[in-house]
């Protein structure tokens, strides 16, 4: 962070940790690692790693109807009409860089989960040096909805209890 004023930095941080205290929810950063495809089973296998920001901005989200139409619907003199229209929701996130691990970059090929619904990175600004993160994401409709679960036990996999 050397090309930054250091008041700037500072005020920064100020700003996000108190809008994060007053706005925050629990956000799921998704970043994809790998993917394949078995070509004779038909199974897609997805690697991605994941990291959970308990108290990120969440900004109201603002709906509105998208609609897709196909050549058909768009020339004239057709009967037939192709196409739809669907609600998608526009979503601005605010991330602190505090509270994601160090080196970790947000990347438009990333997506967020909020409340078990999927949002895809449509921009994102870096502000000053990974102090934090302003990102405008876009609700998937369709999308399966994926929980992420942080489980804290004593017990690791390889440990064995006896029944008595």
């Amino acid at each position: 962070m050397a090309g930054y004023n250091a008041q700037l930095i500072r005020m920064v941080n100020q700003n996000l940790y108190s809008l994060k205290r007053q706005y925050g929810g629990h956000v799921v950063l998704c970043s994809l690692i790998d993917a394949e495809t078995d070509y004779t089973t038909g199974i897609k296998s997805v690697e991605y790693q994941i990291c959970h920001v308990r108290r990120a901005v969440v900004l109201p989200s603002r709906m509105m109807r998208d609609v897709v139409a196909s050549v058909s619907r768009i020339s004239s003199n057709k009967q037939l009409a192709y196409g739809g229209e669907f609600n998608v929701g526009d979503r601005g996130f605010m991330i602190h860089g505090k509270d994601v691990p160090t080196g970790w970059e947000i990347r438009k090929d990333d997506w967020i989960s909020y409340r078990g619904e999927r949002y895809s990175i449509e921009t994102v600004l870096n502000v000053c040096g990974n102090t934090g993160w302003m990102i405008a994401a876009r609700k998937q409709p369709g999308s399966p909805l994926v929980f992420h679960v942080q489980a804290h036990n004593a017990i690791s996999l390889n440990d064995e209890g006896q029944y008595e």
